[in-house]
C-alpha cells in the first residue's frame, strides 16, 4: 500500500471523488476514516468509508423500531454503531444470552448493559439478526442465531471474506465470512434432522455482492450531485482480491471497470483466470495512467 498515498493525492488533485471500500467493519465509519487518513496523509471523511456493513443503513427503514439482534464481536462498539445508524432497539446475542442462560448452558452469562426498559422480549420478539463481524465466542453464537433463525427471522449479513491475506506467511487466515460458512452447515444440519429440509437464505452486504456495489453507487452519485447519474462513466474497482473486489465490479457492469493488482491475495504474472480484471497493474499505483489515459479519450 506504499503508493496509496500519492494514488488518493493524485486523485484529489484532478478532482476525482473517490470511496474506500472494505470487507471490514465493527467500528463506526468515522474511526476509520480518520485512521486511514492519519496513515495515508490524505483526508478522507466517513461518507467516503463503505464497509461491509455501511449499506445496513437503508434496513433502518424497516426495522428503526424493531429489536435486531447484533452478532459479532465487541458488542459494546456494535451496539454503539446500530444506534448510530439508527436502530432503536439493538441487542447484542450477549444481552440476549442473559435474558435466557439455557439458551447456551456452557457459559454463564457475561455481564452486559440493560436492556431499554421499554424493550420486553417475551412480548416483542426478535424482528431480524444482524451478522456484523465474525464472533470471538463462535459457539454460543451459533446456537443463539440457530435458534432466532429457527423462527423465521431474516439475516442479514455483512460477515464476507471467507479467507484474506495476513501478515503470516503460512497462508492466508480464515476472514468474517468463514462464520457463515458454519452457520450455513449447521442450521441446514438441524433442518435436515427435523426433517423439514429448509436451507439457510439471507441478504448478504460486502464485495462481490450487488447490495454494496449498487450502494456505492449511490452515494457517487450523491456527491456528484444533480448530473451524478450522467456523470458516472467510469467507475475504477481497485482491488487484490479476484473473488471480491474484481468478481463484485465485473458482475455489476457498466460503469464499472476492475484494476486487478498483484499487491495482495494476487500473484500471477498475467490475469486471474476465472475472475479476470479488465486491467491489472503491479499495484494501486498504476491507476493514475488508467485514469488519465481514459480522460484523454472522453
Amino acid at each position: 500500500m506504499s503508493a496509496a498515498p500519492d494514488v488518493l493525492r493524485g486523485l484529489v488533485e484532478r478532482d476525482v471523488p473517490f470511496l474506500v471500500m472494505t470487507n471490514g467493519g465493527g467500528v463506526d465509519e468515522s474511526v476509520r476514516a480518520i485512521k486511514l487518513s492519519e496513515r495515508f496523509g490524505v483526508e478522507i471523511g466517513a461518507d467516503q468509508i463503505i464497509q461491509s456493513h455501511t449499506p445496513m443503513k437503508d434496513l433502518v427503514q424497516k426495522y428503526a423500531n424493531d429489536p435486531v439482534l447484533l452478532v459479532g464481536k465487541h458488542y459494546d462498539k456494535l451496539a454503539h454503531l446500530a444506534d448510530a445508524y439508527g436502530f432503536r432497539y439493538p441487542v447484542t446475542v450477549e444481552q440476549y444470552h442473559s435474558q435466557t442462560p439455557l439458551l447456551y448452558p456452557d457459559m454463564e452469562p457475561v455481564e452486559s448493559p440493560p436492556l431499554p426498559r421499554d424493550l420486553d422480549l417475551s412480548k416483542t420478539p426478535i424482528k431480524a439478526v444482524l451478522a456484523l463481524t465474525d464472533p470471538i465466542m463462535w459457539g454460543r453464537e451459533l446456537q443463539i442465531c440457530c435458534d432466532v433463525l429457527r423462527q423465521g427471522v431474516p439475516l442479514y449479513s455483512s460477515c464476507a471474506d471467507f479467507i484474506y491475506a495476513a501478515e503470516y506467511t503460512g497462508g492466508p487466515r480464515f476472514g468474517s465470512g468463514a462464520f457463515m460458512t458454519a452457520l450455513q452447515a449447521l442450521y441446514d444440519e438441524l433442518s435436515s434432522i427435523d426433517g423439514d429440509g429448509a436451507k439457510l437464505s439471507y441478504v448478504q452486504y460486502g464485495k462481490p455482492w450487488s447490495v454494496t456495489f449498487s450502494y456505492a453507487r449511490r452515494v457517487l452519485e450523491k456527491k456528484l450531485g444533480s448530473s451524478g447519474a450522467n456523470s458516472l462513466k467510469r467507475v475504477y474497482m481497485v482491488g487484490d482480491n479476484p473473488e471480491t473486489d474484481i468478481r463484485g465490479a465485473n458482475d455489476a457492469g457498466d460503469p464499472w471497470f476492475s484494476v486487478l493488482t498483484r499487491s495482495g491475495l494476487f500473484q500471477g504474472d498475467d490475469n486471474h483466470p476465472i475472475h479476470p480484471g479488465a486491467a491489472v497493474v503491479d499495484d494501486v499505483g498504476g491507476l493514475l495512467k488508467l485514469v488519465d489515459d481514459f480522460e484523454a479519450t472522453c
